[in-house]
C-alpha cells in the first residue's frame, strides 16, 4: 500500500478516535445537568405517587381483563393484515374482521374507562381536576409533537 493512503488511514482514524474521546468527555464531564423539574418528574415516576395512592396509568393500563382485552384486539389487527395479504381480497371476510376489531377495541376502551371511573372515586374534587387536567394537556402535548415531528401526515387539503 502506498504510504500516502496509510498517512491519511491514520490521520482518519485518529480523527475519529478523539471524536469518540470528545464525545465521552462532552457526555460525562461539560453536558449541563437534567432540569430540575424533569430530575423531580422521573422521581415520582419511578418512587410512585406521593399521598400513596396507586397510579391508574401503571395499575390498571396492565390488570389481567386490559391485557385480554388489548391482545384480542391487537389479535384482530393481525389477522386484517394477513388478510389485506392475500392476493384475491375478501371483502366479506375483511368487513368481518374489522367489525371483530372495533367490537374489541370497544371493549378495551370500556374496561379502561371502568377503572378510570373507580380511581376518580377515590379522589377527592381537586386532585380529580389537577391529575385529569394534567393528563388531557399530556395529551395535547404528545399531539402537537407528533404533528411538529411528522409534518408530512398533516397533508389534507381543505376544500
Amino acid at each position: 500500500m502506498n504510504k500516502r493512503w496509510l498517512t491519511i488511514l491514520l490521520f482518519i482514524s485518529i480523527a475519529f478516535n478523539l471524536a469518540i474521546l470528545g464525545s465521552f468527555l462532552y457526555l460525562h464531564f461539560i453536558r449541563p445537568p437534567y432540569p430540575r423539574e424533569l430530575r423531580q418528574q422521573w422521581q415520582q415516576r419511578m418512587s410512585g405517587p406521593p399521598n400513596g395512592q396507586f397510579r391508574p396509568d401503571s395499575h390498571f393500563m396492565n390488570s389481567d381483563s386490559t391485557r385480554a382485552h388489548r391482545r384480542e384486539f391487537e389479535d384482530a389487527k393481525k389477522e386484517l393484515m394477513l388478510e389485506l395479504a392475500k392476493d384475491p381480497v375478501d371483502t366479506a371476510k375483511i368487513n368481518a374482521i374489522v367489525d371483530r376489531s372495533l367490537a374489541a377495541q370497544g371493549k378495551l376502551e370500556r374496561d379502561l374507562a371502568e377503572h378510570l371511573l373507580r380511581y376518580r372515586e377515590s379522589m377527592s374534587p381537586e386532585e380529580a381536576k389537577e391529575h385529569f387536567t394534567s393528563r388531557a394537556q399530556r395529551m395535547d402535548r404528545r399531539r402537537s409533537d407528533r404533528r411538529r415531528n411528522f409534518p408530512h401526515t398533516n397533508t389534507r387539503r381543505r376544500r
